[in-house]
């Protein structure tokens, strides 16, 4: 399946929320893990089943 921009678009969002609950953790500010693990899961299953093409 090919990627839309619409779908990039949303990958890009989810990698922002992503660093920067990366960013909060750091800083000791503290971030929901579970968040976090679905964010990277989600972001790494793009990868998965990218169609390149």
């Amino acid at each position: 399946m090919k990627r839309t921009l619409v779908e990039l678009e949303e990958r890009l969002e989810e990698l922002a929320r992503f660093e920067s609950a990366m960013r909060a953790k750091a800083r000791g500010e503290g971030s929901s893990e579970k968040l976090e693990e679905r964010i990277a899961r989600r972001m790494y299953g793009a990868w998965d089943d990218a169609d390149w093409g």
